[in-house]
Formats: structure tokens, sequence, C-alpha cells
């Protein structure tokens, strides 16, 4: 039976840095002093709906008078900071803001598209005064991914976190390498998926990527799935709030109120832009990822999930695989631009009396961005990652073919029909159950070939594999 339609809507976190001299806001709205207060003047001038919420800055209008995600919220986060380089620039007597804007409830609509278009639009319109928006390593782009009002499937939350770990280096090739980075201290704040798997306790030293899907596939409640990312880490412990993967809004049983939650998956990788086109097509990939997850049956869900542990498959296999439009496949494998129709040209101009030091910023600006996109450099953490076992595969280890074979195999022999599914168990619990026999079994396969590779008998194949498979079968079920 195909599931419930999602109801999708999604949210955006903007966070940047507004370089300027003392005093340049102050006299724009009533209470305005900082860049916050300004923009959210500005933002309400067009027709935004538009509130603050600031408890270091009072400044800044904090309205309660509204619906939860109902408006667009601005704000501040401490943890975003110019780099050293670009301190360096700034007079002494200068402010360097950091500044968040998080969208309210949206659609997947133009009129919504529209209305992120109007945002950046008067963000850089501030520009004219005399300041400079920047992003950099310490600023992101997160997107929330809901259900409406309603909660997003248990089932489809498990199945995003896999794909996110199965596709792991896939993925991080499309983000900056200091969002990949394992050695990057801002790491903390989107740590990948393997770095919870290896060092959340549930799973035995040396354990492969099978064993991480299966471990997702285990888990029974939201408060289950946000356990996976408790590490202890010093006299603290990390939460879904340190990984590009956050679930925590999904969970209420940790005495928070229901109204509180936003019952979003939280996407949290991405470095910071305010690039019209980069916003808007990370919010389709993410939005197409929970769609995919969401719609897809076992079969193709598992098949596209064995796909992903093969090191040769691209990230344009990765877009067509989740149904990605095109227009959005092209601008992330690099053929195509978005078109016009999609593109924002920027309209601040710079402050004669500023010119040199924006000049200056924004040249230090850009060239730390170019090294971070360096492709040769995302490359060689990619490698790294390998190496040390972020992404839970033997580096000398290819065979994703056998597991699609396995996979064919495995769900022609014991996939439950509707007339063999436990009284006791509902539909949903008996496929997530033979997903996880067939992870679990995966995992047993995939140890003993890397135990061959290991005793230097490097040339196993898959018919050899095969041959094991069809002989486990008939005990497969006591093991």
């Amino acid at each position: 039976m195909a599931p419930t339609a999602l109801d999708l809507t999604f949210g955006i976190e903007l966070e940047f840095i507004c370089v300027h001299p003392p005093g340049l806001f102050v006299g724009i709205s009533d209470r305005g002093i900082s860049a916050r207060s300004a923009r959210q003047h500005k933002l309400k001038q067009r027709g935004i709906p538009v509130t603050g919420h600031d408890g270091y800055f009072p400044d800044i209008d904090f309205s309660v008078d509204c619906e939860p995600h109902s408006r667009w919220v601005v704000k501040t986060d401490i943890s975003l900071l110019l780099s050293t380089p670009e301190w360096q620039i700034v007079p002494t007597d200068w402010k360097a803001e950091a500044v968040e804007i998080a969208s309210r409830k949206l659609t997947l609509s133009d009129a919504t598209t529209d209305e992120i278009r109007v945002v950046l639009l008067e963000v850089f319109a501030l520009e004219s005064l005399g300041c400079r928006m920047l992003t950099n390593y310490t600023t992101g782009l997160h997107v929330h991914v809901g259900n409406s009002d309603r909660w997003i499937p248990l089932e489809t939350a498990k199945k995003v976190f896999q794909l996110g770990t199965a596709f792991s280096p896939t993925i991080d090739k499309l983000h900056d390498y200091t969002r990949i980075d394992p050695d990057d201290s801002y790491l903390r704040y989107h740590f990948p998926p393997g770095y919870f798997h290896k060092n959340n306790g549930r799973l035995r030293p040396g354990a492969n990527v099978f064993d991480w899907l299966a471990s997702i596939e285990s888990v029974s409640s939201y408060q289950e799935l946000g356990s996976l990312f408790v590490v202890p880490r010093g006299d603290k412990y990390t939460n879904g709030h340190n990984s590009a993967y956050n679930f925590d809004n999904l969970i209420i049983s940790d005495g928070r109120e229901e109204w509180t939650r936003t019952k979003t998956i939280e996407f949290r990788q991405h470095i910071g832009t305010l690039d019209y086109t980069t916003v808007i097509a990370w919010v389709a990939l993410t939005t197409q990822i929970v769609t995919f997850c969401h719609n897809a049956t076992d079969t193709d869900f598992l098949s596209l999930l064995m796909q992903g542990l093969d090191p040769s498959i691209s990230v344009r296999d990765f877009c067509c695989g989740i149904g990605l439009a095109d227009v959005f496949t092209r601008h992330y494998t690099g053929e195509a631009d978005l078109p016009q129709s999609l593109a924002m040209l920027s309209i601040y101009s710079k402050s004669p009396q500023s010119r040199d030091i924006f000049d200056r910023l924004d040249e230090t600006n850009d060239d730390e961005a170019s090294e971070s996109t360096d492709p040769g450099r995302i490359e060689q953490v990619l490698q790294q990652k390998l190496a040390r076992g972020l992404y839970g595969r033997n580096p000398n280890l290819n065979a994703p073919g056998c597991s699609v074979r396995a996979l064919d195999l495995f769900h022609d022999l014991v996939w439950p029909s509707s007339d063999t599914v436990e009284v006791a168990e509902t539909a949903a619990q008996s496929a997530s159950r033979v997903r996880w026999d067939l992870l679990t079994f995966l995992s047993v396969l995939y140890t003993a070939q890397v135990e061959e590779l290991e005793k230097g008998q490097s040339n196993v194949v898959c018919e050899a594999e095969d041959t094991m498979q069809i002989e486990s079968w008939e005990g497969y079920g006591d093991m």
C-alpha cells in the first residue's frame, strides 16, 4: 500500500556576518542600533512577516503574538566569526555582527521562491549604507524539511539517515572541504554520519557500513533515533544539533512542549551562502531526499542504498537516483548554470569611504572560498576519511554488485507478503525487520570479504560470494 502523501514544507536559516563601522544603523528604525534590527525593519517595509528574537541585543523587537513558525525571525548566533585574515583587515573600532535569519514555514511554490528572493535582496540592499555581508566557513545554510503540521513518519526519517550514511562520500563532494574535513574545528556543528556511527557506542569496534545501516533500521522511536547522535565530548555530549542530519525536532519526550518542535528533519552540512541560486538548489535537493525516502518502495530504496556503496557512483547518479529535477541535477554536476529566471543580480553598492576596506575584505574572503572548493583538496579529504574508517568501508574492497544481487535474492526468498505478517507486527514493522535482516546478512558477507582480503586473497570475486550466499540461506534465520 502506498504511504500517505507528505504535505511538504520547509524552512531555511541564513547565517552571515555584517561588517560595518560604528553607528551605521542608528536611526534606521525606532529601536535600532544593530544590523539585526535594521534588517527586521527593512523586511517589514517590504511586507515580509518578520519578528525578532535576540536575548543578547535588546534593540531587537521580540514578538510572541503570532503562530509558531509563521514569521521570519532575525536573531544572532555567537558561533559566527570572521576568519583571522578577515579580522586583520577590519578596523578595531568596527563591528562584525553575527546575523541569522530563519524563515517562516514555506511551501514549494513560485511565491515562496519569490519571497526568498525578496529577503536576500533586502539583505544586500543594506550594503549601500556602507556595510558588507560575508559568509565563510563558520556560517551555514540550514534547511528544515517537514510535513506541514504533522510528524514525518519514523520510517521516512530512518531512510533519510540511511541514505545520508550510504551516500556520504558522494554527498561530501557537493560541499566545501571545511564542511567535510574531520580535523576542522567547526565540524562539531555538522559532524558527518560516520562520526556518530563510530563513536556512539552502539556497535562493536570495526563495524562496517552495513552494520551502521542496520543500526539505523533497528530503532523503533524518534527518541531512539535521536540517541544515535549522543557521543561524549569532554564533559558534554553531542546531539542532533552537532550533526549534518538533525532529527531532534521530531522528539517530544525530553520535557519540551510539542508546539515548540518544528517536526522537521534539519540538513546542516551546507556552508553559509547568500547566493539565491545556491539556496534554491539546496532546498530542492534536501526536499527531494525526503520525498524519495518517503515514496520509494522498499526494493527501489534498498537498490539505491546499495549503489551508494559503489566508489564509482557519481553526483549525477545520486541526483538521478532520488529523482531530482534535471535543472538542479545539472547545477550540481556543473554541466550548466541555473536558468536566468532563477538568478538574482546583487544590487548592493559600496560606500566610497569604505571601498578600500571592503575590496580587501572581498579579496580575502574570495581566496578562502576558492581554497575551500578546490577539487584536489576535497578529493584529498575524501581519501583521508575513507582511510580513517569514516565511511565504514574498506578502501581496498569493492563489491557493490554483489550487494545488489544479494538484495534481489533476499527479496525473492524472504520478503513478507500480506498474509504472512504476524498478527502482533504491523506491515511496516515486518518490512523493517526484513530490511534489518538483509543489512545484517550483508554485514556478515562484507566482513568475510575483508578478512579474506587481509589474508592476501584480494581477488575475491562476486561469483564466489554468490555461492556463499546461496549456501547460507537455509540456516540464515538462526544466525
